[in-house]
């Protein structure tokens, strides 16, 4: 194996576990600090572009030469499936709820039928979130809010199934980050 060969492999790999542990922490499996994703950040995000170029123009040399070996698109494939991995990995709420989508969906059915206009209840914690708040801010608007761990990464039951119908938390002050179906969003609130 090539000196250059091993090198881009060695970055790949680098940049794969960087990516994936960038993914990680902004779904909220790992830390909660953000100065941990932001050095995680500072160092993977320059060496992926980095990494990709050099394994693209290693196989395109290779390929010049005719000497193109299957080994020789080892790093590209590693940082491909990394990418690939992380984008389709789920937030830690998200988890949560496909975990728990039976109880929490029959929680929001109680709450909603409890609810009325100006209503707001702390729900008791469980062993899969931490806190819960039911609260509703007009007749048409109920919002079940769900933490499970991280305070930027809510889990949110929206009755109208509108995120900007959910001040400071989807809309003025974040946004939605997934919806995992109808009025069931992940919102990720803004740091500042």
């Amino acid at each position: 194996m090539s000196n250059w060969r091993r090198l881009l492999l060695a970055l790949s790999a680098v940049c794969a576990v960087g990516w994936l542990l960038l993914q990680a922490t902004m779904g909220d499996w790992f830390f909660s600090d953000i100065c941990c994703v932001a050095s995680i950040a500072m160092v993977t995000l320059p060496l992926l572009p980095a990494a990709l170029i050099g394994g693209l123009a290693w196989v395109a040399l290779r390929l010049f030469k005719m000497q193109l070996s299957l080994a020789d698109c080892l790093p590209l494939v590693v940082i491909v499936v990394s990418v690939f991995a992380g984008s389709k990995m789920p937030s830690k709420p998200a988890a949560l709820f496909w975990l728990h989508r039976g109880e929490l969906v029959e929680l929001a059915e109680r709450a909603t039928a409890q609810c009325t206009e100006g209503c707001s209840i702390d729900l008791p914690p469980t062993s899969y979130y931490r806190s819960g708040y039911v609260y509703g801010r007009s007749s048409e608007v109920l919002v079940i809010e769900f933490l499970t761990g991280n305070f930027y990464l809510p889990l949110l039951y929206i009755s109208t199934d509108d995120p900007e119908d959910v001040y400071d938390t989807c809309s003025a002050g974040g946004h939605p980050m997934e919806r995992l179906e109808p009025r069931w969003y992940v919102c990720l609130r803004d740091w500042n």
